[in-house]
């Protein structure tokens, strides 16, 4: 698994799943973790707990999840705050019992109040919204190691490269009146020739013979090539 994490607008980078996982997530489940530790600490939970429990269970898909008892709580934050969230706004259907309606009352006041106190201690890490040029971010922002390393290969990837006559890099052919040209690399001695141990070698004896093969040969090295052999084994 990977993800994907736009540079600049132009073409993403890949982080694996697992960096993803360290980077986003395990701050953020980190800190529900000790959320909820903290409020177990504080003493007993509210008498009203097992009716929430009971009640909540009955959503479905929510029973294979649970273990029964009242650790279940921890596993129904998340649908306290949507309570919460439903009775501000007034969506919570006017059809459930005065008792129900009333203990839902209490689970929406008492998600608020340990949210709000756990808050004030250790605030929830927030997502960092971060400028379009990776250079501009703060060096502690855990994303920059992995942008300034995708920057890197994506300029060295486009440094041109000559190979003889003309200059490629990872886009192709480079004009010799483009901008990028101006830092072009030297070819080797062997550019533009056949690879091999002795090549690679002795690229200058290499060339030697290969452009002594051509003259032979009137242009053609297959020819010259063919004629030295053949006056070599005479």
């Amino acid at each position: 698994m990977d993800r994907r994490l736009g540079w600049r607008g132009e073409t993403p980078i890949l982080i694996s799943g697992d960096a993803w996982h360290r980077l986003e997530r395990e701050p953020r489940e980190r800190w529900q973790q000790e959320f909820l530790a903290s409020c177990e600490a504080q003493g007993p939970l509210p008498d009203w707990m097992p009716d929430w429990l009971k009640f909540w269970r009955t959503k479905p898909g929510v029973a294979g999840h649970t273990a029964g008892d009242q650790s279940d709580w921890r596993l129904s934050v998340t649908d306290m705050q949507f309570v919460q969230s439903s009775l501000i706004h007034g969506t919570v259907s006017g059809e459930i019992p005065d008792d129900q309606r009333a203990m839902l009352e209490k689970v929406a006041a008492f998600v608020d109040r340990i949210h709000t106190e756990f808050q004030a201690l250790r605030p929830h890490p927030a997502t960092l919204k971060r400028s379009g040029d990776w250079r501009e971010w703060p060096d502690d922002d855990p994303l920059k190691r992995y942008y300034r390393a995708a920057a890197m290969a994506l300029e060295d990837l486009a440094t041109p490269v000559r190979v003889r006559d003309s200059a490629i890099n990872a886009h192709g052919v480079v004009s010799d009146d483009d901008p990028l040209s101006r830092r072009t690399v030297k070819e080797p001695a062997s550019a533009g020739y056949g690879v091999g141990y002795y090549i690679n070698r002795h690229p200058a004896a290499a060339m030697d013979l290969l452009a002594h093969a051509r003259k032979v040969g009137r242009g053609s090295v297959a020819t010259g090539a063919s004629k030295l052999i053949a006056g070599a084994e005479a």
